[in-house]
């Protein structure tokens, strides 16, 4: 980013972005992230926000405010103050949202703190609330700590908090869940990240799927997979996958979570 040159006023399709000091740009000169350093009201698919402008406190972040794509759509916002979110889910209050290239609503993280000594993720976590879920006839009441969605608006995943542990229907019957759990369009689970061994049938006789190794840092590709229809395509027993890994997600270009180090 560029912390030197004197500020700069961007015209953008979000709005006005006035004295911008710490900024990066596209080749052609457009604006593709910024840190802001004043309160500015920005018009985004979702309503008119103010994106973070200072980083003072012990769990503020220091990043960007504002991020676009090179068409000029908003790309992620860094909110000033918890703001609500309207999505499938019902209104949730965000710290963080990431936009599909369209518009629609990607991502919705309700806290988005930074970790230290000074901050802990369980100081992070008091200040999430409970809500409750739902996709297709199953429901879920618990402290989420990362919402995504499909281009649709249909949820996509959840990513629960560390340390955390739900039970989810799956076709396997109901698992015990850690990290998070994913879902197909149609809402039927499509993987899931098993707190403790899961009994799966296989034609050598029982097997059981658990990943000691999982990486728990979201809930978009988990090691226990399911086809729509609800048969077992792959896990991981003993650190051995019955496959090669791969992203569920289809986010691995941009997508900054590391979890792509684990695919084959």
């Amino acid at each position: 980013m560029n912390t030197q040159a004197p500020t700069r006023t961007f015209h953008t399709g979000i709005g006005e972005l006035p004295d911008v000091r710490t900024y990066e740009t596209f080749p052609d000169g457009s604006l593709k992230s910024c840190i802001l350093d004043g309160p500015v009201t920005v018009r985004t698919p979702a309503g008119e926000w103010i994106p973070r402008w200072t980083d003072d406190g012990v769990r503020r972040k220091y990043n960007k405010s504002l991020s676009l794509y090179p068409s000029g759509s908003i790309r992620s916002i860094a909110l000033h103050d918890q703001t609500p979110v309207q999505t499938s889910q019902g209104i949730i209050p965000a710290e963080h949202v990431a936009f599909y290239e369209s518009g629609a609503v990607h991502r919705v993280f309700p806290c988005n703190g930074r970790i230290s000594g000074y901050w802990t993720e369980e100081d992070e976590k008091t200040l999430a609330s409970i809500r409750t879920v739902s996709w297709g006839t199953h429901t879920l009441t618990a402290s989420i700590m990362i919402y995504r969605f499909y281009m649709s608006g249909d949820l996509r995943s959840l990513a629960f908090w560390p340390g955390d542990e739900y039970e989810i229907n799956t076709p396997l019957g109901p698992v015990l869940a850690r990290t998070g759990v994913s879902f197909y369009e149609n809402a039927s689970v499509q993987s899931i990240e098993p707190a403790k061994p899961v009994p799966v049938p296989r034609a050598g006789g029982i097997r059981f799927a658990y990943d000691m190794d999982a990486p728990g840092l979201h809930g978009d590709s988990n090691s226990l997979r399911f086809a729509p229809d609800g048969t077992v395509i792959s896990f991981v027993e003993e650190g051995v996958s019955t496959m090669p890994l791969m992203s569920l997600c289809g986010d691995c270009g941009t997508c900054e979570s590391g979890c792509g180090k684990k695919q084959a």
